[in-house]
This record gives C-alpha cells, sequence and structure tokens, in this order.
C-alpha cells in the first residue's frame, strides 16, 4: 500500500479510528483513577493513558502527509492554518476551564480551595512556556500540547531536507541522533513517537525502503523500552506498524460511522473531558459507592463529556477549522494542495 503524498488526497479515515479510540482511552483513564486502588473500575483504565502516545504517532504520521509535496513557500501558510485550528479551542479551553472554576466554588457543597486568576501562569500556558518557566498547567492534558508545538515547529523546518527526502541518509541520522539524546536523557523519549510517525509516513508514500523503515523503528522502540517506557515503545510501535501497513483501510457502515464521529470530536473530547468529568464524578462519589456504583457513575460522566464534546466541537473547533481552511485561499500564497498538485 502506498499513499499518494499530498494535501489533495482524501482525509484518511484510519486516522480518525485511531485518534476517536485514543481520545476515548484518555478520557476513560481520567474517570477512573479517583477511585482507591484496588478498585476494578480504576484498573479498567490504568493503563489507557497510553492513548496519549497514539495521538504522538499520529501526529508524525499525519502532519508530513497532509504537508505533500509542498516546499517552503507553504510553511508560513501551514503553521497558520495549524496553529489556527489547535490554538483557538486550546485558548477557549482555558477560558471554560477558569470559568468552571469559579461557577463551581460558588456552589452550597464545595470543599476545594478558592480558585484565583494568575495572569502571568495562564500566559505561560497559551503559549505553552509552563515546563520552561515552572508554571502549572491549567489542566493536566495540556502538556502534550507544548510537544505537539514543537513537533509542528520542526516540520516546518526539516520537511522538505529531510522527512520528505527520498534519500535514506537524513531521515536516518536524525532517528539515530535523536535515539542517542534520548537515550541519555537530554531530550524525552516522548519525542520518538513522533519520530516512529514519520518513519510510518515516509514508508507508506514510497520515500523509504524497508530497511530504513526497519532501522528507524528499531532505534525508537529499543531507546524507549531503555528508558523504561516499554508500554509506550509497544503502544508507539504497533501504532506505527498499523499506519505503515493499513493507513487507507475505510470501514464500512455503522461501524465505520461511529469510529469517524469520534474521531471528529476527538480533540475537543481530549480538551473538554477533565473539567467535566472531575465535577461529575466528585459530585457523585459523595453519594455512592462500591464498584457497581462507581462503574455506572463513570459512564454517565463519559456520556456527558462525548456531549460536552460534540458541543465543544460544533461551536468552537469547527468553526476554527473553517478560519484556518480559509486562509489557504485568502492571500493569493501557494497552498500545499496547490504545491503538490
Amino acid at each position: 500500500m502506498t499513499l499518494p503524498p499530498n494535501a489533495g488526497t482524501p482525509r484518511l479515515p484510519l486516522v480518525d479510528y485511531l485518534r476517536g479510540l485514543a481520545s476515548l482511552a484518555v478520557a476513560w483513564f481520567h474517570l477512573t483513577n479517583t477511585y482507591p486502588q484496588a478498585s476494578l473500575v480504576r484498573q479498567s483504565g490504568s493503563y489507557l493513558w497510553a492513548g496519549v502516545e497514539v495521538f504522538f504517532v499520529i501526529s508524525g504520521f499525519i502532519i508530513p502527509w497532509s504537508m505533500g509535496a509542498a516546499t517552503s513557500a507553504g510553511f508560513s501558510q501551514f503553521l497558520s492554518r495549524r496553529l489556527l485550528r489547535i490554538e483557538l479551542p486550546y485558548v477557549v479551553s482555558i477560558i471554560a476551564v477558569i470559568v468552571l472554576d469559579y461557577a463551581s466554588s460558588l456552589a452550597p457543597a464545595f470543599r476545594g480551595p478558592q480558585p484565583r486568576v494568575d495572569p502571568y501562569n495562564i500566559l505561560l500556558n497559551v503559549f505553552y512556556l509552563v515546563p520552561i518557566l515552572k508554571g502549572r498547567w491549567i489542566q493536566p492534558v495540556y502538556w502534550t500540547l507544548a510537544y505537539e508545538f514543537v513537533f509542528y515547529v520542526f516540520i516546518a523546518l526539516a520537511f522538505v531536507p529531510i522527512v520528505s527526502n527520498p534519500k535514506r541518509w537524513p531521515f536516518l541520522a536524525l532517528a539515530l541522533g535523536l535515539g542517542v539524546l534520548a537515550a541519555a536523557g537530554a531530550i524525552s523519549a516522548y519525542f520518538l513517537l513522533f519520530v516512529l510517525g514519520c518513519a510510518a509516513y515516509r514508508r507508506a508514500v514510497g520515500r523509504s525502503d524497508v530497511a530504513e523503515w526497519a532501522a528507524t523503528m528499531g532505534v525508537a522502540v529499543a531507546v524507549m523500552a531503555l528508558r523504561n517506557a516499554w508500554l509506550e515503545s509497544v503502544v508507539g510501535g504497533v501504532t506505527a506498524l498499523i499506519l505503515t501497513s493499513c493507513a487507507s483501510t475505510r470501514l464500512s457502515g455503522r461501524a465505520g460511522a461511529i469510529l469517524t464521529w469520534f474521531g471528529t470530536i476527538s480533540y475537543s473530547l481530549y480538551l473538554a473531558h477533565v473539567p467535566l468529568a472531575d465535577r461529575v464524578v466528585n459530585l457523585g462519589k459523595r453519594f455512592v459507592s462500591g464498584e457497581a456504583a462507581d462503574l455506572l457513575l463513570s459512564l454517565t460522566a463519559l456520556a456527558l463529556c462525548l456531549v460536552g464534546a460534540w458541543l465543544f466541537h460544533r461551536l468552537v473547533e469547527a468553526p476554527a477549522q473553517r478560519l484556518a481552511r480559509s486562509l489557504k485561499r485568502g492571500d493569493g500564497k501557494v497552498g500545499f494542495a496547490r504545491a503538490a498538485a
């Protein structure tokens, strides 16, 4: 299977399926991780945080694929569109979390610390500077977006000379260099998940041979395992293998439609599930207890999170996507789809 390496190609359904499943996994992890350690409900989600690894590999694959055969003429447009469709919902979610915190503090049964607005820390969140300047993430899932942002900048700089280069040595050198840095602890092993996604992209579009793909996969998986990131290495390797071998897979019927819907709202679910789930689960735990009640409470919270994510997608994410797409037509520059054609 070889995919055409350009942005004019129709949307890849498998990517939506994987995104949807990954977002559900992360949501269920957060919906169940406040129960006692021995709880079967908690154990059902104890390893599902690894859905984050799936997102990182998908980004490593889909961003180069969407850029296709573009040259440097389209880089500013790509970054503008990508940041707009990601950043606008992100900023709105930050505002929503702050508003919800204050609204919750007004409830008679509120037991937590009084919320306060810290403009400096909000700015650190908006510009992904929390790890560098020792700030505090306003909600726990935001840390992953900092990695995504670094990757977007990297791919804009490295796409033409390295990632899309049909020669073997530039990408192998990159993979080996990042592998050495990760093994030494100089950078996070999470960056190797993006390498896995890029390796899957190169193989899927015919930019690499089996030897390069296997070497890159082997280095990334081995270094993550060396850093004791066993689950990350397995999940990342399997995700990259799926994307390499069957990225054009499309499911027919209701199953495909349902998975596509989950994929469509996956980013909104990722942003919205923690502030919604925390309130539902924390309130419910005051009135019910036991395994069956905990399971029902978490399922109820998940259903409410899906409704909230759907509304957030309709009201915030989808308009941001439309605005981002309009940039391709507005200034006469060469867009990626046009460059690929």
